[in-house]
């Protein structure tokens, strides 16, 4: 099992709809909104996202195909990026 975090920029309108949708995915174990919004102001690489999310599944382009195909698609997604949890030593 592996797992990507995922930050989005939606249209604010649709933000909490957005976030519903993504909390049915049976591959997204966390969303949350909350996070970047706390975060943006101690890390510009946050300022522009509203969710983000944590995916898990049995391999990376399985995560990538569930990004391009149940996230991208959705209305009211501006932008995607995807990032890995730094490995600690």
């Amino acid at each position: 099992m592996t797992y990507k975090y995922v930050l989005i920029d939606t249209i604010d309108v649709n933000e909490r709809d957005v976030e519903h949708e993504l909390k049915k995915h049976p591959n997204i174990s966390e969303v949350e909104h909350a996070a970047v919004e706390d975060t943006a102001m101690a890390d510009p690489l946050f300022e522009n996202y509203n969710i983000i999310l944590k995916i898990e599944a049995d391999s990376i382009k399985q995560i990538e195909d569930i990004v391009d195909s149940d996230i991208r698609s959705l209305p009211a997604v501006n932008n995607v990026q995807l990032f890995s949890k730094p490995k600690m030593r």
